[in-house]
Formats: C-alpha cells, sequence, structure tokens
C-alpha cells in the first residue's frame, strides 16, 4: 500500500534494527487517512475485515512494492490529480453501473442487517471491470504505482527469487497484466475465490386454509 514501507520499519525496530533517526526530513502530509476511516466504517456494517486489520504486512516475505506516500503526493501534484477528482470523473464516465435504489439502501443500513446492505450494492459492485474505465490513461493510483510494483517485481527476480505473489486491488490487474503481457509473459490459470456469501431470504410460507371441521365449528359459534 502507499506509505506501507513504514511498516516494515516498524517492524525493524521492534526486532532492534532502528535506523538513525532523520529529524531534519519534513512530515509528509498523509492526504490518503480519511480513505482508511471510511474502509473501516462501511468493512464494520458490512460485517467485513479491512485488509489492514487483518494482513500482516510485516511479514519478513513481503516486499513493499508500492510508492511511498512522498513519491505518491509528488505525482499527483506533477499529474495534476487528485483522489476526489478520479471519484468526480468516475461519477460521471459511470452512467451505465447499476446504481443501488437510495430508499431500500437507507432501508438497509436503517435495519443494521448487513446483508440486505450486500444485496442492493452486489449488483454495482459486479460491474467493476466496467468501472475501472475511469482510470483509463495515465493515472497515478494505477499506472505510475503499477509501474513501482513491477519494478521491484524486476529486482526481486534478479535477486534470485522464483516465486513472487503481487498482492494488489483489482482494479490494477487489467493495466499490470496488459504490461506483463507486452513484456512476454503468458497466463497459465486462472482462479477464483469467493469473496461474499449472502444467505437467500427464506420463501414466506402461506397460512395453510384451517381444516373443514374447524370451519365448520366456528360458523355453529
Amino acid at each position: 500500500m502507499v506509505g506501507g514501507e513504514k511498516l516494515q520499519q516498524n517492524a525493524n525496530k521492534e526486532a532492534g534494527q532502528e535506523e538513525k533517526a532523520t529529524s531534519d526530513e519534513p512530515k509528509e502530509e498523509n492526504n490518503l487517512s480519511g480513505l482508511k476511516d471510511i474502509y473501516s466504517m462501511v468493512a464494520k456494517f458490512l460485517q467485513l475485515s479491512g485488509q489492514s486489520e487483518i494482513i500482516d504486512y510485516k511479514a519478513k516475505n513481503f516486499v513493499h512494492a508500492d510508492l511511498t506516500l512522498k513519491e505518491f503526493n509528488q505525482k499527483q501534484k506533477e499529474r495534476n490529480e487528485s483522489l476526489l477528482g478520479l471519484a468526480l470523473k468516475a461519477n460521471t464516465q459511470d452512467a451505465k453501473a447499476k446504481q443501488p435504489d437510495p430508499a431500500r439502501l437507507m432501508a438497509a443500513m436503517l435495519s443494521g442487517n448487513s446483508n440486505r446492505m450486500k444485496l442492493e450494492l452486489i449488483h454495482t459492485l459486479g460491474q467493476g471491470d466496467d468501472q475501472i474505465s475511469m482510470f483509463a490513461g495515465e493515472t497515478v493510483i494505477v499506472t505510475d504505482r503499477n509501474a513501482k510494483c513491477l519494478e521491484v517485481m524486476e529486482k526481486q527476480l534478479a535477486a534470485g527469487h522464483k516465486k513472487l505473489g503481487i498482492f494488489y486491488g483489482s482494479a490494477h490487474f487489467p493495466d499490470m497484466e496488459k504490461t506483463l503481457m507486452e513484456q512476454g509473459w503468458m497466463r497459465s490459470e486462472e482462479e477464483w475465490l469467493t469473496a461474499w456469501e449472502i444467505p437467500k431470504t427464506p420463501a414466506k410460507v402461506k397460512p395453510q386454509a384451517a381444516p373443514a371441521a374447524a370451519q365448520i365449528g366456528r360458523a355453529h359459534v
């Protein structure tokens, strides 16, 4: 993740490998901090787990393959790009995507039923491939981060590592796959895993007609 190199640095400090502090280095503004709070809130409501809470990014076999926060902010300035701008672009370009019904979405939120919420969102999320078109062209959030990731991959291959896994979000993969194939790589297989399981709502059972004898008995009364 962007800024994830600090997780490994913290792990090194805990292991007694603390490097000399660079107090003269200016503190970089983190304009992504608000996203984590939003993701955590949504994940909690949907009874899902946030990746930063579950994934051990300090694992020894993890290598940071993303932009640093400083690099990310600098590249956004160079491209005159912002997360808000991308969101507005998606809102104007993504008119074909099926949007959740506001009334049912609000009802699901008020009910506290995470499955009802998932059912309202699932069709929109299912059109994710079409929504990725918002990232078409050169962008920091996809293109530049992908370039950094594949640069790290090449260094790991040069170091003799043969079994590598790229742990990235799905929006990155179309561009990443295109670049890899242009470099001569080939896809050998594809596997899908279940992300959500939403139980079906039980069908309402129609009340059975009362026995004839009971009906006659009530008639006499």
